[in-house]
């Protein structure tokens, strides 16, 4: 990523119009396209972004990390904008980290997932006129489902302009690239655990797909590339054994804290060192030659990250009744297998 521009500061008596962050209780990533997506609006009307992930956040850390406190944005990336939240705000720092957006006189405040306050400072915290707080999703994004190809360059840009992760970090990417991957072609594959499948069977009306769908997808780029290398990311440590029960050593992890099954590690424990270890798997993942994926804003990330990857995304590829017919077809196949089983046994 190349350095962002030199940053101007602004003076607060300057009725410029300013466009404050904060973070909610998703995945890391759902975050970061929450933040592009705001810089994308507020460059269009001339506003000022600011970022500021208190408390809420779910990689916050009581203890900060990478040697920065406060704001957990700038625990992985430099700040987007000079402006200081408890300058605009005239509030304490400490005041600002704990407070729910509840408490400001006025937000745009997320509903999905609800955001709750029982406090007494509802709204005591004074927004100033030209400043607009929020913690929604923004309406420019890249996708769901499936992502939107043309926005691709557009993020890619805005991440050169606007998003430089901190040199610790990218110490640690360029490392790991260096160490790792050591074959010229090198299959990556992103893919959510069980805790997935509520998400894509109830906003989608899609059915789950396991790792077989996706190994069959490395399969068939292996029969072209038998020398290829698989960097696997994921978030359910049951995948990663199967997929290395499968391939081997040519199965490449990134050293990663994973969750058992049914449960998101954002969710079941958080924290900063787990956004540090999604941010450089999305990155790794974008450095491979094929990508294949899921519904998923790591994935999509890593798409931005690098607007020409080629990729698939096998909900769009295997379509409800394929998954069916596939699964069915998998149950078969486990029949027969147990049959064959009682026919030996009866030789015997």
């Amino acid at each position: 990523m190349t350095a962002l521009p030199e940053l101007k500061c602004l003076s607060l008596q300057s009725q410029q119009g300013i466009v404050i962050c904060l973070a909610r209780k998703v995945g890391f990533f759902a975050l970061f396209f929450q933040v592009l997506g705001h810089i994308y609006h507020a460059e269009k009307a001339g506003l000022v972004p600011v970022v500021f992930f208190g408390s809420s956040c779910l990689y916050w850390s009581e203890n900060g990390y990478t040697s920065r406190q406060g704001n957990a944005w700038e625990y992985y990336f430099e700040p987007i904008s000079a402006l200081k939240v408890e300058e605009i705000f005239q509030e304490s720092l400490d005041r600002l980290i704990h407070a729910s957006i509840h408490e400001y006189s006025e937000a745009d405040i997320t509903h999905n997932p609800p955001e709750e306050y029982s406090g007494e400072l509802r709204g005591s915290i004074l927004v100033p006129t030209n400043v607009k707080v929020t913690n929604c999703w923004a309406d420019f994004d890249p996708g769901q489902e499936a992502i939107h190809e043309d926005r691709r360059a557009v993020f890619h840009d805005l991440i050169t302009r606007r998003v430089r992760i901190i040199p610790s970090i990218q110490g640690k990417i360029e490392q790991f690239y260096q160490a790792s991957f050591t074959e010229s072609t090198v299959i990556g594959v992103h893919m959510r655990g069980t805790e997935r499948s509520v998400e894509v069977m109830g906003w989608y009306q899609k059915r789950h797909l396991d790792e077989r769908t996706y190994m069959w997808e490395v399969d068939r780029i292996l029969k072209k590339t038998p020398n290829a290398q698989i960097f696997l990311a994921t978030d359910t440590q049951t995948t990663v054994e199967k997929f290395r029960e499968r391939y081997g050593d040519r199965l490449i992890t990134y050293d990663a804290r994973r969750s058992d099954e049914g449960q998101s590690p954002h969710l079941q424990f958080g924290g900063a060192v787990l956004g540090e270890q999604v941010l450089i798997e999305s990155i790794m993942l974008s450095r491979t030659n094929f990508l294949i994926h899921g519904i998923s804003n790591v994935a999509f990330a890593a798409l931005c990250f690098n607007p020409t990857l080629e990729h698939l995304n096998v909900y769009s590829t295997y379509g409800k009744s394929k998954a069916l017919k596939m699964t069915f077809l998998s149950h078969v196949n486990s029949a027969i297998q147990r049959l064959k089983y009682q026919i030996k046994r009866v030789v015997k």
